[in-house]
């Protein structure tokens, strides 16, 4: 599973992605982003990867403020996802994406309130979950 983290801030524009966001995201995943019809700047903040398994998902995380409480979404299945906050939920594109009953969990830090905590299950035998600071926000 690989994951990308980017801060969103909307606005009636295409989307502008900032110079150092292809570090982590590769032509697809752009045109992916643009075929969602997000607008606004766009700014990868962090990523993680952890490869099990033969498939290897994408799951690319885009929010524009904090959660209040936990939030659950579907892992991808051997393809890339991309997950828009919306009020209380997160928009899933492509809609029709494959998903697992696994899930990627974000939630607001219970020791700093400017962070947004993830913690995703693992695909091994043994399960497992792993995790950390997805955003920081001031």
């Amino acid at each position: 599973m690989e994951l990308v983290f980017i801060k969103w801030i909307p606005n009636e524009y295409d989307i502008e992605l900032d110079e150092n966001s292809f570090a982590l995201l590769n032509n697809q995943d752009v045109e992916l982003i643009k075929e969602s019809g997000i607008k606004g700047k766009l700014k990868v903040v962090g990523g993680s990867t952890k490869f099990e398994g033969k498939q290897r998902a994408k799951a690319i995380i885009i929010m524009k403020s904090n959660i209040k409480e936990t939030l659950s979404i579907p892992q991808p299945h051997g393809d890339t996802a991309i997950y828009i906050q919306s009020e209380k939920i997160f928009n899933i594109y492509p809609k029709n994406v494959n998903t697992l009953e696994r899930i990627i969990e974000l939630r607001p830090s219970e020791f700093n309130k400017q962070h947004t905590l993830y913690r995703f299950e693992s695909a091994n035998v043994n399960g497992g979950k792993s995790g950390g600071t997805a955003f920081g926000w001031k």
